[in-house]
C-alpha cells in the first residue's frame, strides 16, 4: 500500500526505569535489533537520560550504576550500527544528575514541568548542562558510535518555569541549539531534529518566530500525536524541514479510561487499526517518516505492523500479522489466519471473547514453538480473564482477594520469567495506571 511507505522509519527505544531496553544485555538485544531490521527499520534511537543516578564523572566506587546504563546504550548503539541502522539521540537537556541539584540553581516546577531539573539561566546550571551533554556525546564517539541525528526534547523530562527562563519553549531552543553545535564536533553531519511532545498551541506559534530566525538549522520537527489520535498536530508550522510523526506503540488502537493497556501493564499490545491509519493519515499531513516510541518488547507484534507496512514489505495489517505467526508463532503454515483471526480482536481487549480466545488459543499452541512471543499472549490471556473475574466494587469477599492476588502473581511472572525486569521505576510501577479494583483491594488489605 503506497501510502503507508514512509522513508525514515526509526525506532526509538529508550532504555529507562528498568525497562526491557535498559535490563537487556548487549548480545540479547543485538539480536533483538537484527529481528527489528528484518521488520523494515531503518534508525534506532535511545534516550541519554541520568534519571535516578548519580554524574558517571564521580568517583562513587567501582563501576556504578550510571556508568553501566551508559555503557549498555553505547554498546546497543553499536550494535544497532553495525547492522546498518542510522542513529538518532534524545535529550532533554535540563533533566541531569541527582548529585546536580542544588537549592539555588533547581528549576522552577509545576505543571508539565518535573524531574530532576536545575534552570538553564542560571550561569553555574547552564554550564553542568552543557557539561553532561559534552561528556556524554564524547562518550559514545569515543566507543566508534556515530550519531546521525540529534533529537531536542521540551518536556518529560524538562522545563523551568521561573521569570528568567520565560518563555520556556524558545529558552530551551537556545539551549539545544548550543548543545548541537557541541555535538557536530564528535559526530560530523549530525542533523538536529525537535519534538513537539507536549507543545501547547502557543508554544508551536512562537517555535514559528524562533524557526525564521534560524532558517536551514532544524532538520526535522517530530510532531507529537495524542492517545487515541492517527495523526498529529502543529502542521501550521511553516518552514523548510522535514515533517516526522511521533507514534506511539506501547499501546492498542485505544487507551480506555480506568484501564489503561499501555506500557505492557496488561500483557502485550497490538493495534491492527491505529497503526495502518497512522502511517496513512500522517502522510497526507506530508509525514515522511516517524519515530515509532516504544518502551520494550511487549509491543514486539505492533512493531512487526509498523515496520513491514511502512517499509512496504506488506500491503495490510492482515498481511504483517500472518507473517509474525509465520515467523514466531506457528510450525504450520495453515494456522496462519488463525493466529491472526486470535490476535485481531486484542486491539480493544474489553471486546474479545474471553471464552472463545480461551478455546481457540489451547488449539493454535500445539503448533507453537516455545518461546516468549507465544507465553507473553497467554499472559495476556491469564490477565485479563482474571482481571474480569475480579469485577468492580470495593467489597472483598476472599474469593475476589485471593483473584486479585492471583493476578498480580501472574503480572509477576510476565515481568519476571518472560520479560526478566529488574526493579521498575517511575510510570513502570504497577501502582501507576493500575486496574480500577486495585485501590479499594490495596486499602482493603
Amino acid at each position: 500500500m503506497e501510502n503507508c511507505k514512509q522513508e525514515i522509519r526509526e525506532l526509538y527505544c529508550p532504555g529507562h526505569f528498568g525497562n526491557w531496553y535498559e535490563a537487556a544485555y548487549p548480545g540479547e538485544m543485538a539480536a533483538y535489533l537484527k529481528e527489528l531490521k528484518e521488520w523494515g527499520f531503518n534508525w534506532y534511537g535511545d534516550w541519554l537520560t541520568p534519571t535516578d543516578t548519580g554524574s558517571p564523572n564521580n568517583d562513587y566506587g567501582f563501576h556504578t550504576l550510571s556508568q553501566e546504563l551508559l555503557e549498555r546504550k553505547r554498546k546497543h548503539y553499536l550494535s544497532a550500527q553495525k547492522l546498518g541502522f542510522r542513529l538518532g539521540c534524545l535529550v532533554t537537556p535540563n533533566h541531569v544528575f541527582l548529585d546536580q541539584i542544588h537549592p539555588e540553581y533547581a528549576a522552577q516546577k509545576g505543571e508539565r514541568v518535573f524531574g530532576q531539573l536545575i534552570c538553564p539561566s542560571h550561569p553555574q546550571a547552564r554550564e553542568i548542562i552543557l557539561g553532561n551533554m559534552t561528556a556524554q556525546l564524547k562518550f559514545l564517539a569515543a566507543g566508534e558510535v556515530r550519531l546521525s541525528a540529534l533529537t531536542g526534547g521540551t518536556y518529560d523530562f524538562g522545563g523551568c518555569l521561573c521569570q528568567k527562563c520565560s518563555p520556556w519553549i524558545i529558552t530551551w531552543a537556545e539551549l539545544i541549539r548550543e548543545i548541537h553545535q557541541i555535538a557536530r564536533e564528535d559526530h560530523p553531519g549530525i542533523a538536529l531534529r525537535l519534538l513537539t511532545w507536549w507543545w501547547t498551541e502557543e508554544e508551536h506559534q512562537l517555535m514559528e518566530g524562533w524557526l525564521k530566525k534560524h532558517p536551514g538549522l532544524v532538520e526535522s520537527l517530530i510532531f507529537h500525536i495524542p492517545y487515541d489520535r492517527t495523526t498529529f498536530s502543529g502542521t501550521s508550522l511553516s518552514g523548510d524541514y522535514q515533517k516526522l510523526s511521533f507514534v506511539h506503540i506501547g499501546y492498542g488502537d485505544k487507551i480506555v479510561s480506568g484501564d489503561r493497556d499501555v506500557y505492557g501493564k496488561r500483557g502485550p499490545v497490538v493495534a491492527p487499526q491505529r497503526l495502518e491509519k497512522t502511517l496513512k493519515d500522517t502522510h497526507r499531513s506530508g509525514a515522511e517518516g516517524f519515530m515509532a516510541y516504544s518502551e520494550g518488547c511487549f509491543d514486539d507484534l505492533n512493531k512487526a505492523i509498523l515496520g513491514s507496512l511502512s517499509s512496504g514489505r506488506v500491503e495490510t495489517t492482515a498481511q504483517a500479522i500472518e507473517l509474525y505467526a509465520q515467523r514466531y508463532l506457528t510450525c504450520s503454515s495453515s494456522n496462519l489466519q488463525s493466529w491472526r483471526e486470535w490476535l485481531l480482536p486484542w486491539g480493544e481487549k474489553a471486546k474479545v471473547d474471553l471464552g472463545k480466545a480461551e478455546k481457540d488459543f489451547q488449539a493454535l499452541v500445539k503448533e507453537a514453538p516455545s518461546s516468549w512471543r507465544v507465553e507473553h499472549w497467554q499472559s495476556k490471556l491469564n490477565l485479563e480473564k482474571i482481571n474480569r473475574e475480579i469485577g468492580s466494587g470495593t467489597s472483598w469477599a476472599e474469593s475476589r482477594d485471593r483473584l486479585a492476588n492471583l493476578f498480580l502473581n501472574e503480572y509477576e511472572h510476565l515481568c519476571r520469567d518472560l520479560y526478566r525486569l529488574g526493579p521498575l521505576r517511575h510510570v513502570f510501577v504497577p501502582e501507576v495506571w493500575p486496574p480500577d479494583w486495585f485501590p479499594s483491594w490495596v486499602e482493603f488489605r
